[in-house]
């Protein structure tokens, strides 16, 4: 996702994302139009890219993964699908509730609430989640719902 030129991303839109990049930009006008955002993310890519692959004998390139210098958390390759943005949305939701059961939360104050979607995001996207795991930490938290409530 590229922010808006006035204003970027809203926190809701931030929130969806599992990675943020900012690009530096003059502090007198940090404004850049989406196309220039693109290229220079893109321009980054291909310059690492450049720098870090070797030819093939196919004529084709491949990474150097001992000179990694940037630091990205890429989800491994597991027998299940990464969680769906629904999936991780249920399970944030139930988590909520139960905080909210055990009195960590009060759902009545709004600024109690404010930052806890972002945090909860950048933690699952810090986990990188399957369906699977997702599924199990949402039954585990529905069944403590229903027990405490009872």
């Amino acid at each position: 996702m590229f922010g808006r030129e006035d204003r970027g991303l809203t926190n809701d839109e931030l929130a969806l994302a599992d990675y943020h990049i900012q690009i530096d930009a003059n502090p007198a006008y940090p404004v850049l139009n989406v196309a220039a955002a693109v290229q220079v993310i893109a321009s980054f890519f291909y310059a690492y890219f450049l720098k870090h692959a070797i030819p093939s004998e196919a004529g084709s390139h491949r990474l150097i993964s001992e000179q990694n210098t940037i630091e990205l958390s890429l989800r491994q390759t597991w027998d299940e699908m990464p969680a769906s943005h629904a999936d991780s949305q249920k399970l944030q939701d139930q988590l909520l509730k139960l905080m909210h059961t055990l009195e960590l939360i009060d759902s009545d104050d709004p600024n109690e609430l404010r930052d806890l979607p972002s945090r909860f995001s950048r933690l699952k996207s810090r986990l990188q989640l399957d369906e699977k795991e997702c599924e199990i930490l949402t039954a585990i938290i529905a069944k403590l719902n229903r027990r405490l409530i009872k």
